[in-house]
């Protein structure tokens, strides 16, 4: 697997936030799904930026990205994937944008 997942290089990941805010990204096919949330935990703001105020799923199916030891081959997110965040909380407002002001 690891040989076939090194053949893709890097993955360009396209996250969509709430606010039709997309962050794009790329990863290396063999890195786990856990680099994607700790990327999406320094971009969010202060009140997103726990891993229980949101989290990352697939669709269709709605499928959300549970087990962040797989890597980004193993997941099936290869050659390249659009990922939807979640919020948990009460969503976003301009009082209380999803990403930092910085980011």
């Amino acid at each position: 697997d690891a040989a076939r997942a090194s053949t893709y290089g890097l993955v360009p990941v396209r996250v969509h936030l709430p606010g039709e805010i997309v962050v794009q990204a790329a990863f290396a096919a063999t890195e786990p799904l856990s680099a994607l949330q700790e990327l999406m935990l320094k971009l969010l703001s202060a009140q997103l930026a726990t891993p229980a105020a949101f989290y990352l799923y697939t669709t269709p199916p709605r499928s959300p990205l549970k087990d962040l030891s797989l890597t980004f081959f193993q997941a099936k997110l290869v050659p390249a994937a659009h990922v939807y965040l979640h919020v948990n909380r009460p969503p976003p407002t301009p009082e209380a944008p999803v990403l930092r002001g910085d980011a």
